[in-house]
């Protein structure tokens, strides 16, 4: 579960990344964007990225991972902001609940002030800043019978998570086997959080020519011609691949993207086509009535579903996947085919996928056996802060889905976000009791 406190415009939010698919939706500014940036900066975090690197260094400079840099995380009017990832995992010989959590200031400078890891009752480490200077004192756990744990001072520009074989190494005694199974299990830990694949596709990157030879699509799909160029390489190149007999028509990753994207416009898709320089730069195109139209005449609706469609069939099975506005330049009248195309993918490769949307015909094609993994993320007037609920823990859920109205139209009329407002009740009477007195003259 990861959890943000006093992040951005969240006082606190938590929500379980381990399912196939989950779903945010909400108005815009509902602050979707803002738990997939807690997502991403947790993973930067965990994988020992300075926190100077991370401010808002201007457009010439580059974009930070999040919105306006680290300076801008912090939740108006607090002095720090929390990310957290907990669990249940097996260490010593029995399954234990685990919290790990990181405590990020900005003021005067951006810093650690606190972090820590509990597994079960035994505190893995814990560190505190004791001094105005950046400095964290930190306490861990080396595995000795009784005694005094050792302590180390070590600066707080990254994460202690990252730095934890340091400690470690840093102490001889105690039982070396426990702390062997210690580090291997704050790697587990960290290649968890680390494991996100934030995937921000921008098709105007995806229209330049790019080296051929590239297999991993890169966050914003600028690679995507290389990508799909390799993953044809699979099928039409038997002598780089040995398994190409054992695999039928269909089987490979190529032909099911191939399959999805050429339902997308009114004139399908024969095939992929590769344009290639002499000097093994590539771009993509596709075949339309034997005609090659290549990516720099594809709208941006077409390349942007090639693209989710390609990161899905080409990352590892077992992936986490995080797409913002996965659907955005979709025809409605698409909505369904890329949903279900999805669904299909995440279920068949086993994948965990976070995606968020507002439109209206995507949500309208959800199973009924999708809407346990659906959360509204909505505004609370009263704590002046967002909101992250599930779909089904909605006050009178059952009745609204009951109801003629299909999901997305319901999301359209903002009735969820209604129904959660903290007076929705009492409002609802004083309207009825109003009517009343007009009735009665």
């Amino acid at each position: 579960m990861h959890y943000f406190i006093n992040f951005k415009n969240y006082s606190r939010a938590s929500i379980n990344l381990y399912s196939n698919l989950t779903l945010l939706i909400g108005k815009n500014g509902s602050g979707k964007s803002n738990l997939i940036e807690g997502v991403e900066l947790l993973a930067a975090l965990a994988e020992g990225k300075p926190l100077h690197e991370m401010v808002d260094r201007g457009p010439l400079q580059g974009a930070s991972i999040v919105r306006g840099g680290i300076h801008n995380c912090v939740k108006f009017g607090e002095q720090s902001f929390s990310l957290g990832f907990d669990g249940v995992i097996a260490f010593l010989g029995k399954n234990e609940k685990f919290d790990y959590r990181i405590t990020v200031s900005v003021d005067p400078f951006p810093r650690v002030v606190s972090e820590y890891l509990t597994v079960g009752k035994r505190k893995i480490f814990h560190a505190e800043a004791e001094r105005p200077d950046g400095m964290l004192n930190v306490t861990f756990d080396n595995f000795a019978r009784g005694g005094v744990k050792p302590r180390k001072n070590l600066y707080g520009d990254k994460s202690i998570i990252s730095r934890y074989s340091e400690l470690t190494e840093s102490n001889e005694a105690g039982d070396p086997d426990k702390k062997l199974k210690a580090i291997k299990l704050v790697g587990i830990i960290c290649r968890y959080m680390q494991s996100s694949f934030i995937f921000d596709p921008d098709p105007k990157l995806m229209r330049d020519y790019v080296r051929s030879g590239q297999n991993t699509l890169l966050k914003d799909a600028s690679n995507l011609s290389a990508v799909l160029q390799g993953l044809d390489w699979i099928k039409t190149v038997p002598a780089l691949f040995k398994d190409k007999d054992q695999r039928s028509e269909g089987d490979y990753a190529i032909d099911r993207i191939l399959e999805v994207v050429r339902q997308i416009p009114e004139e399908p898709f024969l095939k992929f086509d590769f344009i290639t320089t002499q000097q093994m730069d590539v771009l993509f195109g596709i075949v339309v009535d034997e005609q090659t139209i290549d990516a720099r005449l594809m709208s941006d609706g077409t390349l942007r579903i090639i693209a989710v469609i390609a990161a899905l069939e080409s990352i590892d099975s077992g992936s986490r996947v995080v797409i913002e506005e996965f659907d955005n330049g979709l025809h409605p009248s698409r909505a369904e085919i890329l949903i279900k195309a999805i669904m299909e993918i995440v279920h068949r490769r086993k994948l965990n996928v976070l995606i968020s949307t507002h439109n209206p015909a995507s949500l309208n094609s959800l199973e009924a056996d999708w809407l346990k993994d659906v959360h509204v993320c909505h505004w609370n007037p009263n704590t002046k802060s967002s909101m992250l609920t599930r779909l089904l823990d909605i006050p009178k859920v059952d009745y609204l889905l009951e109801s003629k109205a299909n999901l997305g139209d319901l999301i359209t009329k903002s009735v969820f976000e209604k129904h959660l407002q903290p007076r929705f009740e009492e409002d609802k009477k004083a309207k009825a009791m109003e009517w009343l007195s007009r009735l009665g003259g």
